[in-house]
């Protein structure tokens, strides 16, 4: 038995509507993880290219900027593949797209429950 304790997973959460973004970051850190919120894609490369130790990412689909969901989850994919990546949309049509980018069963359908998100994040850092 390790007499070191696991340290808590990173979520880096990426959406751009703040009061959706603040409650889930809130109940995230209430269950365990240790969050870094993020308001667009652009901020969130910014943030994963400062090197972090992020262990999963769940953006929002659509957001102004640059970087999209997709795009962002395409980057991770490609320069950061061990990083896990949830996504999440009001759009159920972009679940293809999305299944090509994120983990297998990992688009959450917006309205979501922060539960559900936080057990999905557990069962992938686990």
């Amino acid at each position: 038995m390790s007499l070191h304790a696991q340290s808590p997973a990173h979520v880096l959460v990426v959406e751009d509507d703040v009061i959706v973004r603040a409650s889930l970051a809130e109940y995230l850190e209430l269950s365990g993880f240790e969050v870094t919120e993020a308001d667009n894609g652009d901020d969130a490369l910014g943030i994963l290219l400062a090197d972090l130790a992020i262990d999963v990412v769940f953006s929002d689909v659509q957001m102004p900027g640059q970087l999209d969901g997709l795009a962002l989850a395409r980057w991770i994919r490609r320069y950061r593949p061990s990083t896990h990546v949830l996504l999440t949309s009001g759009r159920i049509d972009l679940a293809s797209c999305a299944s090509d980018v994120c983990e297998p069963a990992s688009l959450f359908a917006k309205p979501y429950e922060d539960a559900s998100v936080a057990q999905r994040i557990h069962a992938l850092t686990h």
